[in-house]
């Protein structure tokens, strides 16, 4: 960074933009049905890790070019940990493919929230990757899920609909951190 201005910055915005589609990449094969196990997941989840640990190391550096605290930058950071562990936990959560009935109640009940969230994640990754801020005026929050009258009070998929919560929660959390700085890394 000292030797080429601003390339921390543009390293670090890529790199999140990155790790974003990856987020995005694997919520749509969970909510899809799709193996998490297999190995086109874990290099995934392994290119998530290793965007991490750059992000991590290029802190210092963007935080002196562009003058965002290291705290500032800490908190977008532990949102992108938030849902990567989330992430981790809705895929071992959730119904088992092979239970057709199962996944098709899933995807029905959380349809507008999956759909958002994905949204969410694109638009933050191309805001971050192409400068266009106008991308994080438009994304909107993710709404909450209402049940169906037909949902039992207390069903199976309770605890993956609370995770599906807290995941948007956060998502919309970074979002707004994102949002607020723009004009410090938008450069």
């Amino acid at each position: 960074s000292f030797a080429l201005p601003l390339y921390a910055v543009y390293s670090w915005r890529y790199n999140l933009a990155s790790a974003l589609r990856d987020c995005a990449a694997i919520y749509s094969r969970i909510i899809s049905g799709q193996s998490v196990t297999d190995d086109e997941h874990l290099k995934l989840l392994n290119r998530l890790n290793a965007a991490m640990l750059q992000l991590r190391s290029l802190m210092p550096s963007v935080s002196k070019e562009v003058r965002i605290s290291m705290t500032e930058l800490d908190a977008i950071q532990r949102h992108l940990r938030m849902c990567i562990s989330t992430l981790e936990i809705l895929g071992n959560t959730r119904p088992d493919p092979r239970d057709e009935q199962g996944m098709a109640r899933l995807q029905l009940a959380l349809k507008t929230q999956h759909r958002q969230i994905r949204v969410q994640l694109i638009a933050m990754a191309r805001a971050l990757q192409t400068g266009a801020a106008q991308r994080l005026e438009r994304a909107s929050p993710v709404p909450a899920e209402q049940p169906s009258p037909d949902t039992p009070v207390h069903s199976a998929l309770d605890g993956y609909r609370m995770l599906t919560a807290q995941l948007a929660a956060n998502i919309d959390e970074m979002h707004a951190r994102l949002a607020k700085s723009v004009k410090a890394w938008n450069i």
